[in-house]
């Protein structure tokens, strides 16, 4: 699996999902920071649409 193939799937989980870091960490068994980092950080670089999408879901959660 690329890195991208896992942010999209990242971005999959927790948009139809609703899962938070945390959660999402558990499901793919990646460490939370690297999952904070790629949807904070590396998905605005290959995505914009998405990234929003993403954003306003976390901005939400918080």
């Amino acid at each position: 699996m690329t890195e991208i193939d896992r942010i999209l799937i990242e971005c999959r989980l927790l948009l139809s999902l609703n899962k938070n870091y945390s959660e999402l960490s558990n499901i793919l068994h990646v460490n939370e920071d690297i999952i904070y980092d790629d949807l904070n950080n590396k998905l605005k670089f290959f995505d914009t649409k998405l990234y929003n999408r993403v954003y306003q879901v976390l901005k939400e959660k918080s």
